[in-house]
């Protein structure tokens, strides 16, 4: 999935990778961005599906 986000300039992709290591390889071999034309901000997200009953399993994040 892909598309621009509304409220500021910029868009979203979602990637299935088999971990934050692997999607950011991915980034970083974007033309736009190996070019310095875009910047990237990795993020997990946590899907609602039926295996989860709708409801990821979200743990707080723990203070740095």
């Amino acid at each position: 999935m892909a598309g621009p986000i509304v409220e500021r300039q910029g868009g979203l992709i979602v990637l299935r990778a088999e971990s934050a290591a692997e999607a950011m390889a991915i980034a970083e071999e974007d033309p736009l961005v190996r070019g310095a034309y875009e910047t990237y901000e990795l993020r997990t997200w946590l899907m609602s599906n039926r295996q989860n009953d709708y409801h990821p399993n979200i743990q707080p994040e723990s203070d740095k």
